[in-house]
C-alpha cells in the first residue's frame, strides 16, 4: 500500500454511520402512515370499481328491455311507483318468448334498491318479496 492512499478514518465512519441511522430512523417512522395511506387508496379503488361494474350491468339490462325476436306478452320494462325497483325483460336467447321458469333461464332480472343495498334477482315477478 502506497503513503499517498488514504480511506476513511474512523471517527469519519462513526460520524457518517450516526447520520444515516438517524435519517433511517426519521424515515421509517412514516412508513407505516404511508402504508396505511396506500391500504386506504386501494379500498377506494375497489369501491369505484365493483359500483361502476353495478352500474354497467343495470345499464345494460335496461338498454336490452324490451327486446323480443317474436311475439312476447307483458312489458318490457316496469318501474315500481316509488322508482326504488325496475323489472327488465329481454328476449336473451332470441326464442320469441319471455321465459319465466327455470329461474336459471328466465328473460326477466329485477334491481331493487333497499337499506341503501341494491339487490338482484334473476326470474323477478314483483319488486316484493326478501332478497
Amino acid at each position: 500500500m502506497s503513503v499517498n492512499e488514504r480511506g476513511f478514518s474512523l471517527l469519519e465512519m462513526l460520524i457518517a454511520m450516526a447520520i444515516s441511522s438517524i435519517l433511517l430512523l426519521s424515515s421509517a417512522r412514516f412508513l407505516p402512515a404511508l402504508q396505511r395511506e396506500i391500504l386506504r387508496n386501494t379500498r377506494q379503488l375497489v369501491l369505484e370499481d365493483e359500483i361502476w361494474q353495478r352500474v354497467y350491468t343495470v345499464a345494460k339490462h335496461l338498454q336490452r328491455a324490451g327486446y323480443c325476436r317474436g311475439n312476447c306478452v307483458g312489458e318490457g320494462l316496469v318501474i315500481s311507483a316509488k322508482g326504488d325497483c325496475v323489472i327488465a325483460r329481454w328476449d336473451a336467447n332470441s326464442n320469441g318468448v319471455w321465459e319465466s321458469s327455470p329461474v336459471k333461464e328466465a328473460d326477466s332480472i329485477g334491481f331493487r334498491l333497499q337499506d341503501k343495498v341494491l339487490e338482484t334477482v334473476r326470474g323477478a315477478t314483483g319488486c316484493t318479496g326478501k332478497g
